[in-house]
This record gives C-alpha cells, structure tokens and sequence, in this order.
C-alpha cells in the first residue's frame, strides 16, 4: 500500500515568540513544501530516507522495525522519533503492526530555511497515520501551533493561542497594494525554534505588550499605504527588541538601509522583510546575501 501527501510551508509575518503567550499572529503559506511518501512493505525494517532539494539524501536511517521505539535507532533526530512513537500510541498498532515500511520525505526548498519542514512533517505523518496533527504537536514540540494550522489552509491566516482553548484561526486576505515593495531575505543563519522558545519562556511579558502586537497584527492585514505599513514594522520591531533585550536585525546588520527591516520568526536567524524598491535586491546582494524573493515569488496562491 502506497500513500503521497504534499504540505505547504510558511512565515509569520507578525507575533513571533508573544504569540506562544496570547498575541495574534499574521502567517502566510509559502509556495514551497515537503512531500512525504509511505510505502509498506514484508522487508521487516522501518527505513526512512529524507531528500533535500538538490535530491541528495540529508537524513536517513534504517532499522528492525520490531526495534522502532529505541530512540538510538534514529541517529539523533529526536523527533522524529517523538513523532513515531507518538503517532503509535494514538493510533495502536500503526507502526508496530506492519511488516515493513518505507518512508521518504522530499523538500523543495532548503531545510534550513525555516519555513516548516518540522511542521509539515508533523502534518504529514499525522495525515498518514489518520491522527489529528495537533494531538501529535502538542506532544513533540514546545511551540505555538501557528506553523501547525498553516499547514491546513491555503490562505494567510491570523492565529492566536488561548490557554485551555481551541486556539483562533482565521483565514484572512493579505495581498497589499504595495507588495512590490516586500522583499524576503534569507540571513543563511538557522536559528533553533525550541532554544529561542525555552530562552523565551523566562521572560515576563506585559499585557500591554501582547495586545499592542495583536493589534498591529490586524492593523497589517487592513493596510493598504507602504508608509503605514513600514511604520507597523518599526512599532513591531521596537516592542520585541524591548521584550527580548536584544537590538533589532536592522540595527545589528543593516543601520544603513533607508527603510523598515522586521525579522521573521526567531530573532537572529531565517528569513527577514525588507520595505524596499527596485534596488533593494542590489542592497542585500551587496552585502552578501544572495536568497532574496518577492512577496509573489514566497506567498502561495496569489
């Protein structure tokens, strides 16, 4: 029996690390995604090989699959592992009832982008196993869940995490007038979610704090001027700087750049949004960075 299914990855504009305590968050899909492939088999062996997007192998391991909750068989990919023994447990017998199966994972985009190779592989080995991807979620990672709900729409969506509650998901329409002026710049520094999240997790966060972001998250989605939008990006940007005691991205890299910079999902690492115009791609590519796309080119569905 053979099963295929294709997730989409991607970015939160808005509500990085206050989103885990209540704020609204703006995430749109991405155009690119993770495709995983399931063949069982009468081989006797739980084998798994991932392919990144040259369609070389970066991951790979293969065991008894008698032997598939011993962590040691995952050559340190831990959750991969969670996600295995977990999918078992809330759907018996799924792994530990075949005979043989083969598992193959392909990403169009480079997986250290940060644009949800963890997530869509949540989402896709849920779907697989015919489990609610978040039972599995909220058991292998400390994040928030937006990535997880992305995953499911083909729309931006503003997100936003209640205690105790089913979180708020709403799709939303997030295609503004000035999206010639958005650009998405990969920094080449991958930053680990769980270490920024557990750093995060120290810190007292005001009310105040939580609701300002909300409200700019839905102040983004009603702009329609690049000038309000950047000044949006700027009053972001100055409320996480103060939160997390660190200096923003464009005054640590790009103090000389004319306009709003805003990093996107873990401070320091992954991708940037840069206001800009027609020389803005020359601007990062004369400083050295070579990842750089449109708003059309990121965002699905436009």
């Amino acid at each position: 029996m053979s099963y295929s299914i294709e997730s989409f990855g991607k970015l939160l504009i808005s509500g990085e690390y206050l989103i885990l305590r209540g704020a609204k968050g703006l995430s749109i899909p991405v155009n690119f995604s993770q495709t995983l492939n399931v063949d069982e088999n009468t081989s006797g062996y739980f084998d798994w090989k991932s392919y990144d997007s040259d369609k070389k192998i970066w991951f790979s391991c293969k065991f008894k699959i008698s032997n598939f909750y011993n962590k040691q068989n995952y050559n340190n990919n831990l959750l991969l592992y969670e996600i295995i023994k977990n999918l078992n447990e809330l759907n018996p017998g799924i792994i530990s009832n075949k005979k043989g199966i083969s598992f193959k994972t392909f990403m169009n985009f480079n997986h250290n982008w940060g644009l949800g190779s963890s997530s869509t592989l949540i989402h896709n080995l849920s779907k697989w196993a015919d489990v609610e991807p978040f039972s599995v979620y909220w058991k292998v990672t400390n994040g928030s869940g937006y990535d997880l709900a992305s995953c499911k729409y083909d729309k931006p969506i503003i997100y936003q995490l209640i205690k105790s509650e089913t979180p708020k998901i709403k799709s939303v329409n997030f295609l503004p007038e000035f999206h010639k002026n958005l650009y998405f710049i990969y920094l080449d520094k991958k930053q680990s979610s769980k270490s920024e999240i557990e750093y995060f997790d120290k810190i007292n966060i005001s009310s105040e704090c939580i609701s300002e972001v909300s409200t700019i998250t839905e102040e983004m989605i009603r702009c329609s001027n690049v000038t309000d939008f950047q000044n949006l990006l700027n009053q972001h940007e100055k409320i996480l700087a103060k939160v997390l005691n660190k200096k923003s991205i464009k005054e640590e890299l790009f103090n000389d750049y004319d306009g709003a910079i805003k990093s996107l999902g873990a401070w320091g690492g992954d991708f940037i949004l840069a206001i800009g115009n027609d020389n803005t791609k020359n601007y990062f590519e004369d400083k050295g960075y070579q990842t750089i796309f449109s708003f059309k080119e990121m965002l699905k569905n436009i």
